[in-house]
């Protein structure tokens, strides 16, 4: 978890057959599945959506790789990965409009939190304890999850803001799109960037 300082310009899973299903909060569907078994981290798998990974930035301020003192690894990546704390935080991420945002969240605390816009208004607001009962920051596969957020009935949103009050909140591999038509997974079922301005540094785009 992180000392940041310093903002940058522009900005497969193999494994786990556990999955949780986070109940829907104002018309978005939240599906996880567990991390680890991916040393890049675990990725969308999703069509027509964009994944923004860091793997081209270089690593110090909100970059990191590998774990130290205050910042730890998403749980088997060994890429490069964005680490937030209350020194940078908030994170504002700024796209066309879209219905799906993904990420591979590592070591959940509960006050990490994720807030989506929608032409300056809120739309749905998530902190750790959405995503998973007891998010304590821990480096267990439970706690480090590629969270996918689906937004249904015609809502959309355009920013994202990525927050962390506290120490710290690590990220990679953030994926968006505007899904033709949402497939909303059930509870308990298994398991774009676009133009976006992330004003994080120069990253590497991986269009699927």
């Amino acid at each position: 978890m992180s000392n940041l300082a310093k903002r940058g310009s522009a900005l497969l899973w193999t494994l786990a057959v556990i999955s949780c299903a986070t109940p829907a909060l104002a018309g978005v569907h939240v599906t996880s599945i567990a991390g680890g078994g991916n040393p890049n981290g675990l990725s969308s798998t999703r069509a027509g959506v964009t994944t923004q990974d860091f793997n081209d930035a270089t690593v110090g301020g909100l970059f990191r790789q590998g774990s130290g003192a205050s910042f730890t690894a998403p749980l088997g990546d060994t890429s490069i990965y964005l680490s937030l704390n209350p020194d940078n935080s908030p994170i504002p991420l700024f796209f066309n409009a879209s219905n799906y945002f993904g990420l591979y969240w590592g070591s959940i605390d509960d006050f990490n939190q994720i807030s989506f816009f929608r032409q300056g208004q809120t739309v749905a607001r998530f902190s750790g304890n959405d995503i998973w009962n007891r998010a304590n920051g821990d480096t267990a596969p439970d706690l480090n999850r590629f969270v996918e957020f689906v937004f249904d009935g015609g809502t959309t949103f355009d920013e994202v803001h990525l927050i962390s009050p506290g120490v710290s909140f690590e990220i990679d591999n953030i994926a968006t799109g505007l899904l033709a038509s949402p497939n909303v997974p059930e509870p308990a079922s298994l398991l774009l960037l676009g133009s976006a301005l992330f004003g994080l540094g120069a990253l590497r785009r991986r269009q699927r």
